[in-house]
Parts: C-alpha cells; sequence; structure tokens
C-alpha cells in the first residue's frame, strides 16, 4: 500500500478501499485450520468462520449456523441449522459438514492434536479415538438429515451448549480440504462459512479477509477489508495505531498505561476477562512436594498491592481458579482470602517454619517466568515478598513463552509462571484443568474426590447447585495448593473513536463482523 492510500488518521479508510479495518495480531499465526493450534490465529478464525454457536459480549451463547437446539437428557442433542448458511464458495454449510469436521477433529492425525478438547466436553467415544482405539467415524456425532447434526455425550453435561463457543469446533470445506490437503488455508484455495473469507496472506507484514458474499447475515457486514498485522511489540504497534496505520491493537505497553488513560481515556479498553494470573507449583519433586511450604509461598503474596499498586491497570486480586468475572456464578470466598494480608503472612511464617526453614536455614527457589518487562515486573514484586515475609531466596529465570510452556510441558520447573483463560463460559472451563486426566499444568496434582465434584457438577442440571458443587471443588483444591491464584487478568487495547460496535468481552473475542466506522465522524 502506497502512503497515498495508506489509512491514516484524517484518511482512516484510505483511497485504496472503502472500509479497511486494521487490527493488530501481536503474532503471525500458526495456523488457519481450526483443528491446530492457531495461536493467534484465533481472532482471524472467528472472522473466517461461524459455529453452530457464537458468544456474545457477557459471554453467553447466540445463535450461529444453528438457529435452535434441544436436549431432553443433556446428553443428546440436536441442533436445527440454518437454510440460508453458505460457505465462501456458495454451497450450502450442511450437518454433515459439521460431522466431517469433528470426526477430523477427533483423529489422531489431527493437526497439533487439538481432539483433545471433544474427549475434555465428553462427546462420545473421542477420547478412545483420540488414542487410536476407535475410528473417527465412530464419534458421537451423526448428521440426521442436511440440516439437522445431533450429538451425543459420553454423561450427560448441563453446560454443553456453553463449551461450543471453542475454535476447534468450527467446520471445515471437506471438498476443499481433501483437494488441496497442503493448500487449503492458502488464499486462492480457502474456503470458509463465516462473515469474512481469505483474500490476502502475507508472511511476517498481513492477513487480509474480504466480506464472504454468501454469508447468511451479510447486510449486517458494513467492513469492506479486515486487515491483522503481526505487531509483537507493544511499543512499536502504539506507534503504528498513532500513526494512524491501526485502529485496534492488541495491547499496549504496560509502562503507557497511566498515560494513556488520562491523553486517550475514550480509547484505551481494559476489561476484567475470564483469565487468572497463575503459579504453579511443581509438587512433583522436593521442595514442593511439601503441602505446607506451597501454601506458605502462596499466603505470603499480598495480592492487593501487587494488583492495586505494582499493576494498577485494572488488574482485580485473585483467590480463586474460577475468575469472579464469570457470569452468573457467585464468587467463592475461600477461607485464607478473608483474612487479612497480616494474618495470612503470619499463616504463611508458620507453615513456612513448619516446614523446616527458617531465616537461617532460607528456602532457595526458581521461579520461571515469561521473558518480558511485564512479567518481570511482577516475578520480582512476587520474590520481593517472599523475601520479606519468609526469607526465601528466589531464582528468576525468564524464557521465551514456547519455552517456558515446553518446561512447564516436561515439569521442568519448581514455580513457573501461567495465565489460565477459561475456555467458554462456566467454571467447568477453569476447574477442569487441574482433573488428573486434564493436558493442563503438569503439576502432580491428582485427586479423586475433586475428580468427582467436577463429574457431579457436569451432570447438575440446575445452576445454582452446580455452582454449590464449583465452590466444593475450589475449596478441596486450596486444600493442596499445587497451584495459586494471583490476580485476575485484564485485557488491554486502544480503540479508534472511528470504530462503532466495539464491546468488551469476558472471553477476550472481537468479531469483526459487529463493527463498522462512524460515517459521522469520518465526515
Amino acid at each position: 500500500m502506497n502512503s497515498a492510500n495508506r489509512p491514516s488518521i484524517d484518511n482512516p479508510q484510505g483511497k485504496s478501499t472503502n472500509r479497511l479495518l486494521l487490527r493488530g495480531n501481536y503474532a503471525e499465526p500458526n495456523s488457519l485450520d481450526p483443528a491446530a493450534q492457531p495461536g493467534e490465529g484465533i481472532f482471524i478464525l472467528w472472522d473466517m468462520y461461524e459455529g453452530l454457536v457464537r458468544s456474545g459480549p457477557d459471554g453467553q451463547v447466540q445463535p450461529g449456523v444453528a438457529q435452535r437446539w434441544e436436549s431432553e437428557d443433556n446428553q443428546v442433542y440436536t441442533f436445527y441449522l440454518r437454510e440460508d448458511a453458505r460457505w465462501s464458495n456458495g454451497d450450502p454449510v450442511t450437518a454433515q459438514d459439521f460431522a466431517y469436521s469433528w470426526r477430523r477433529l477427533a483423529s489422531p492425525l489431527s493437526p497439533e492434536r487439538q481432539g483433545w478438547y471433544l474427549d475434555s466436553i465428553k462427546v462420545k467415544n473421542a477420547k478412545r479415538i483420540n488414542s487410536g482405539d476407535l475410528s473417527p467415524e465412530q464419534l458421537g456425532v451423526a448428521a440426521l438429515d442436511p440440516y439437522i447434526f445431533q450429538v451425543q455425550l459420553e454423561q450427560p453435561s448441563a453446560f454443553f451448549i456453553k463449551s461450543l463457543t471453542h475454535y476447534s469446533l468450527l467446520p471445515v470445506h471437506r471438498e476443499t480440504v481433501e483437494k488441496y490437503p497442503d493448500h487449503w488455508t492458502r488464499p486462492g484455495y480457502h474456503v470458509s462459512n463465516g462473515a469474512f473469507q481469505l483474500d490476502r496472506w502475507s508472511v511476517n507484514e498481513r492477513v487480509e479477509l474480504v466480506p464472504n458474499e454468501y454469508y447468511w447475515d451479510r447486510s449486517k457486514v458494513k467492513l469492506d477489508r479486515v486487515a491483522f498485522l503481526p505487531i509483537s511489540s507493544p511499543s512499536a504497534e502504539l506507534n503504528r495505531y498513532r500513526a494512524g496505520d491501526l485502529h485496534i491493537t492488541r495491547s499496549i505497553p504496560p509502562a503507557q498505561f497511566i498515560q494513556l488513560r488520562e491523553t486517550t481515556p475514550t480509547e484505551l479498553k481494559a476489561p476484567l476477562v475470564a483469565a487468572t494470573f497463575m503459579l504453579d507449583f511443581n509438587g512433583k519433586k522436593a521442595p514442593l512436594d511439601n503441602a505446607d511450604l506451597r501454601k506458605a509461598l502462596a499466603y505470603a503474596i499480598d495480592r492487593e498491592t501487587l494488583a492495586y499498586k505494582v499493576l494498577g491497570r485494572g488488574e482485580r486480586p485473585a483467590y480463586t481458579l474460577t475468575p469472579a468475572s464469570m457470569q452468573e456464578y457467585p464468587f467463592p470466598r475461600s477461607h485464607w482470602s478473608q483474612w487479612s494480608q497480616t494474618e495470612r503472612e503470619r499463616e504463611a511464617l508458620r507453615l513456612y517454619q513448619r516446614a523446616g526453614y527458617s531465616t537461617s536455614k532460607p528456602l532457595r527457589i526458581e521461579l520461571k517466568y515469561p521473558a518480558n518487562e511485564a512479567d518481570r515486573a511482577k516475578a520480582v514484586a512476587i520474590a520481593a515478598m517472599w523475601k520479606r515475609i519468609l526469607d526465601v531466596d528466589t531464582e528468576l529465570t525468564h524464557l521465551e513463552d514456547n519455552v517456558l510452556g515446553d518446561h512447564i510441558r516436561s515439569s521442568n520447573y519448581q514455580i513457573a509462571v501461567w495465565n489460565l483463560w477459561a475456555e467458554f463460559n462456566d467454571p467447568y472451563s477453569t476447574l477442569s484443568v487441574m482433573l488428573s486426566e486434564s493436558a493442563g499444568p503438569v503439576n502432580g496434582y491428582r485427586d479423586d474426590e475433586y475428580d468427582q465434584l467436577l463429574a457431579q457438577a457436569m451432570r447438575t442440571a440446575e445452576e445454582s447447585s452446580r455452582n454449590a458443587i464449583y465452590m466444593l471443588a475450589e475449596m478441596h483444591f486450596a486444600k493442596d495448593m499445587r497451584s495459586t491464584p494471583v490476580y485476575q487478568l485484564t485485557d488491554r487495547k486502544l480503540v479508534k473513536p472511528i470504530v462503532s460496535g466495539y464491546s468488551d468481552h469476558l472471553l477476550g473475542f472481537i468479531y469483526s463482523k459487529d463493527l463498522s466506522f462512524d460515517d459521522q465522524r469520518l465526515e
């Protein structure tokens, strides 16, 4: 794009296109295949594809390709698809498309093995298919006719509909995938069923989308193009935003937050999201195989000081795995969250000494965290609290995100930083990470009673009763403290005033379909 056509503050659309929305995307997508691990491609997937349902700003389910659904027993669900849904090549979107896509996802040959999600939400036979014991054709899905799709679960699940907002369950176009197995996610080959379709993918420059002319709700799409720009540096992204090269950023530099709040308060967005900053204790290895020591370290963290003073960007102290922002969920009050910080520190010191440590025999521990300034500031603050209260000597080790992830998965850590994001708007989404069979952090936590509580919650249809079970699970997990929540995250970004339709989202989604430009501001 030459400079004459480049979108700017004075020419927000650019002369070469009428309505081009420019979005920061942090990094190049790992993949544009819903069955794979998309990385930063997830926001692009939400624009190009539409599943059975979609997630509204408050995390509540809205119809997608499925106009309605029903279940008599919360174990067999029947979805009635809209007959005007179309792929970007004009083909109808059918129940067979969903059956094919879910079976493909369940296959052990599925890219990056995202089939684990089907097992986590208990689709019948998903676990045995993932392990290679059954064929994908035996997955509990069926196309009863072209527009009726049915799913059978291993057990009743009262929140199954909520779980369908996950990206891995998006449909793919079978003919295209099978005809072009190595190229189907590239421009010129790609076929999608969402509001937008892939038009251009210039590696390390941009992914550009145009409207799907066959989309069933095409009249609601007000943009002519959407471009996702991979900009990994928040400072560089801010500069591009200020220069008029971006309408929506993926993030902001933490050090600039206060200034931006003062200078551009209407453009700065920092909503609480369903995500929690955690410390994971590797209970498989000494010295953190000692529950007293893990609790001592957890209690000694002054969450209020960390959230409100060290960070001060809208974060909230966290005492449970379930984020307090999660809708329709009574925030549980753990016994230690109700103590004063002085009481927590007093108990931390008592437990520390009971574990065999003291000023004359201090604990030496390593904390691994992502290699960026924001996480370093948090790690330094936590280490200082441990030093002041318990006289712990903490070695701080920073690692790139992918390397840190590898260390956690291989249990190569003592204490590690990670963010626990809800996949959908129900406490099960976060609590299930700690199930014995979970693919989550490898901290050695295995507890039959915890597993049984979550299994009971999944079967419990009445929401208040289910939430009471979730609170019991939270309290049970806190007894062992294999991980400790520290604070609830915010999703920080900048949005230009000319962008209309933006809403904060509990799960961090932004659908370009919902966005447009304010014509009055363009005049």
